[in-house]
């Protein structure tokens, strides 16, 4: 949240991003590598201390947001690659199916496990694909 901004404008400034789906994706790839400071804080947890974000990494924020992919277990930078890589399957499978695979891991027809990190802005997007997947009488 950038210091000049209250929480609620900007998670609408973030939602607005995430709505555009895969059509944000390849500007966020782009600013992935922009090493400009922002208002936007990284809050102090344990012995870290608070630190300005750089767009960079809001970029690389919204771009997991949006794939419904995980950060790196080693906790550094996203490799722009996967980023590129669930755009290109949104392309050839849609992007709602693309949405799925990064979020459900199916199991004999089943889904075995969610990938709970997904946003809830994502959700809202794709919420016919949730609700389809439901296999209600």
């Amino acid at each position: 949240m950038g210091r000049s901004q209250s929480l609620d404008e900007y998670y609408l400034d973030a939602r607005e991003i995430i709505f555009r789906g895969a059509d944000a994706v390849p500007d966020l790839i782009a600013l992935l590598n922009d090493p400009r400071i922002t208002t936007h804080e990284n809050r102090s947890v344990m012995m870290s201390p608070a630190r300005s974000l750089v767009v960079g990494e809001l970029a690389e924020r919204l771009l997991q947001e949006i794939t419904g992919t995980l950060p790196p277990r080693s906790g550094g930078r996203s490799d722009p690659a996967v980023f590129r890589s669930w755009l290109e399957k949104s392309h050839r499978l849609g992007e709602e199916q693309a949405l799925a695979e990064s979020v459900f891991q199916w199991e004999d027809g089943k889904i075995k496990y969610i990938n709970e990190d997904t946003s809830a802005c994502s959700w809202n997007t794709f919420f016919g694909l949730a609700w389809s997947l439901l296999d209600l009488p």
